[in-house]
C-alpha cells in the first residue's frame, strides 16, 4: 500500500527492513521482501503496512544478491 491510497485516520507504530534470502534458489525480489514483512508487522499490532522504499541488490562475484524493503505498520484509528 502507498500512503496515498490510505483513506482513514492512522498512526504509525513500527519501522520494518525485510530482506530475502541470499541464496542461489531464494526469491530475492523487492516483492518478496514486502511479502516476509507483513507477518513482522502483524506481531507490532499493524493493520496494514506502508512501502517506504524498495531495492534490489544484483548478483556480484561475492553474491547471489537480495531483494530488500523498507515498511512502515500502521493502526487504523
Amino acid at each position: 500500500m502507498l500512503e496515498e491510497d490510505i483513506e482513514k485516520p492512522y498512526e504509525d507504530i513500527c519501522i520494518l527492513d525485510s530482506y530475502t534470502g541470499s541464496t542461489l534458489g531464494s526469491t530475492k525480489t523487492f516483492e518478496q521482501a514486502i511479502e516476509l514483512a507483513k507477518p513482522k508487522a502483524c506481531r507490532c499490532g499493524a493493520d496494514a503496512i506502508v512501502v517506504t522504499s524498495v531495492d534490489k541488490k544484483k548478483t556480484t562475484f561475492f553474491s547471489y544478491g537480495h531483494g530488500s524493503a523498507v515498511v512502515r505498520g500502521i493502526r487504523y484509528k
